[in-house]
């Protein structure tokens, strides 16, 4: 997942994140997480599920 893709689920989800300040961690095994903030200032962490079929 990229930062256009991710500001893209954000926004279709009512969460208006900027871009630039996304910070996507892709240790985990089957998650990712991503750091953000909104056009407010507003801290986010965004988690991704990988889920395998």
């Amino acid at each position: 997942m990229n930062t256009v893709k991710l500001k893209q689920l954000a926004n279709n989800n009512g969460l208006d994140i900027l871009e630039d300040t996304t910070k996507i961690n892709e240790s985990g095994v089957d998650f990712r997480v991503a750091h953000a903030k909104d056009s407010n200032g507003n801290k986010w962490i965004l988690r991704d599920v990988q889920i395998n079929n």
